[in-house]
């Protein structure tokens, strides 16, 4: 039997963190590259040259997040654009506009918006190791399918053996039958 070039499973998983930044990747199997992003928006550009040159083929899924708890300063950006366009809502339905802290937190609570900033230098670190690590568990997984395949063809090798064997004296054994029935018929 001859070898073949080892085998990738496209089902994977690698997580890694560098600061305060902690990056997933999940993989499955797709025909071509499927890439679906959850980075900050910045980053994107970046994370989808660092998947493309790290992975051939699949589902990829990467998500890139602060591990620091949100802070309410962190936002502060989006608190006040957050207030200001409630009061601009209120003021165009003639309603009262009376934002308390707990409206602000309940809102910010249910965002999508990045939780804390992420740094990008971080932010690739974590995701080059997340996809090291995930490219390695591939590769695992990789070798038990090659090793499950070996086993099956040498399984397959053995049947066709042991056919071989039952049958190696067959088409002798036919031709002197059919010689028998040939003299007895004639």
């Amino acid at each position: 039997m001859t070898t073949s070039p080892s085998l990738r499973s496209m089902t994977g998983f690698g997580r890694a963190s560098h600061d305060d930044v902690v990056c997933e990747v999940k993989t499955l199997n797709q025909k071509g590259l499927d890439i679906k992003l959850r980075v900050p928006s910045a980053f994107e550009p970046r994370a989808l040259t660092l998947v493309k040159h790290a992975l051939e083929r699949g589902r990829v899924d990467v998500t890139i997040e602060s591990s620091a708890p949100p802070t309410i300063a962190s936002r502060a950006v989006e608190v006040r654009a957050l207030v200001e366009t409630t009061r601009a809502l209120a003021a165009s339905l003639h309603i009262a506009a009376d934002v308390t802290a707990g409206d602000l937190m309940r809102a910010l609570a249910t965002s999508r918006a990045d939780a804390a900033p992420v740094d990008a230098g971080a932010a690739e670190r974590a995701l080059v190791a997340a996809l090291a690590a995930c490219v390695q568990a591939r590769d695992v997984e990789g070798a038990v399918l090659a090793g499950h395949v070996r086993d099956r063809l040498n399984a397959i090798d053995a049947l066709g053996q042991q056919l071989r064997l039952r049958t190696s004296g067959a088409p002798r054994r036919l031709a002197e039958k059919l010689r028998a029935r040939v003299e007895a018929a004639g």
